[in-house]
């Protein structure tokens, strides 16, 4: 039981969302930290790595991509779940 008055007070302004802090990763270094020979693709052998990972459904999968930056050859391969553990053991092939 409560006592006394009991007022609701009307809020005023927009109500705002705390901010995003998912996403947010600090591995290795960023795009424009890159040696100017990287940026120029005068030499073969630097690669891009990334993953594809679905947000939707209840697929574990999830895909690696390799760009060579030189070539632009792009390689993905199929792997069976999220895991640091498949990624060190996928089979990565240049053809």
């Amino acid at each position: 039981m409560v006592r006394g008055e009991l007022q609701v007070h009307r809020h005023k302004g927009k109500r705002r969302k705390p901010t995003e802090t998912r996403g947010k990763f600090v591995v290795g270094r960023t795009i424009s930290d890159r040696p100017k020979e990287v940026s120029s693709r005068q030499t073969f052998g630097h690669w891009e790595v990334d993953t594809v990972v679905s947000g939707r459904g209840k697929s574990k999968g999830c895909v690696a991509t390799l760009i060579e930056r030189k070539t632009r050859l792009y390689t993905a391969i199929l792997m069976p779940d999220r895991t640091a553990l498949s990624m060190e053991i996928a089979p990565f092939t240049v053809p």
